[in-house]
């Protein structure tokens, strides 16, 4: 009882200092690197231009309905309700912490992990999870949870060089995300929370294992049958050809194309503005 009341504690010490937070516009996705993708007259694709980070951009009419109650059944099963904070889960966290004397878990909801991903330090302190939480309830009151999921799905990390979504669909399935399938979209939101350990190009047990996690989630929200769970657990995973995504296809005429590009007044006045458009969008 008395862990608990000072978790209380801790709440009403968060609630008091909230006040100094300063308020902050949403920051989209800003400039972050996207790619720009050279095609064939055919439609096949010759090469993916990018700096720095790997985006491909979607929007939420992209995504399918199994996409978007996959990543927030393991992500953040309240998201739809809560207010950008979800308070089960920051008392959850509160009193494990308290417990372990030290941060050990947190209660992240979506908005915060938005947040965190594009504006926020990574910092594990009680400041940085205060300024989290009041400039998440903020953005939620400037945002549809709509453009929050999309500008999330846009910017998270999946591994394998893929930030978003989008990115993700394609370096590991060679799909938009549109057409994944139940057992892809869930193998990838089982991504989202240790990307490193279970890529399935490195770990693909981990990876099969985490989609079960997932799978098994929605099942205990009745967002899907124990039937429908089954069948794609029983899925085979078929991965993109890696190589095909690092080597371009016909490596002299992409680069004359590149050339040709950087060269064109028509995408900006200088080099930078014309480097910028090719690789950052």
């Amino acid at each position: 009882m008395g862990r608990r009341l000072a978790a209380l504690a801790c709440v009403t010490a968060l609630v008091a200092t909230a006040c100094s937070v300063e308020p902050l516009d949403d920051p989209g996705i800003g400039d972050r690197a996207l790619t720009s993708i050279v095609y064939a007259a055919d439609g096949t694709v010759l090469a993916e231009w990018h700096a720095g980070e790997n985006r491909i951009p979607i929007e939420y009419e992209d995504l399918s309905a199994h996409l978007i109650n996959a990543v927030v059944a393991i992500e953040d099963e309240r998201y739809w309700t809560h207010g950008g904070v979800d308070l089960k889960a920051v008392m959850r966290a509160l009193v494990v912490n308290v417990e372990a004397g030290e941060i050990v878990q947190g209660g992240s909801t979506i908005t915060q992990q938005y947040l965190k991903n594009t504006v926020l330090t990574p910092d594990v302190t009680l400041d940085r999870k205060v300024e989290e939480a009041v400039l998440s309830i903020r953005l939620e009151e400037s945002l549809t949870k709509e453009e929050i999921l999309e500008r999330y799905l846009n910017t998270v990390y999946f591994g394998s060089g893929a930030y978003g979504v989008g990115t993700a669909a394609e370096v590991y399935f060679g799909k938009r995300v549109s057409e994944l399938t139940l057992g892809e979209a869930a193998l990838l939101a089982g991504l989202i929370r240790r990307p490193t350990r279970t890529d399935p190009f490195l770990y693909p047990d981990a990876a099969v294992e985490r989609r079960k996690v997932v799978l098994d989630k929605l099942v205990e929200l009745e967002w899907i049958d124990q039937q429908t769970a089954d069948d794609a657990n029983a899925e085979p995973v078929v991965l993109n050809e890696r190589e095909a995504l690092t080597q371009a296809k016909f490596p002299h005429f992409v680069e004359e194309v590149k050339r040709r590009l950087l060269d064109d007044p028509q995408l900006g006045a200088t080099a930078t503005d014309r480097y910028n458009a090719l690789f950052r969008g």
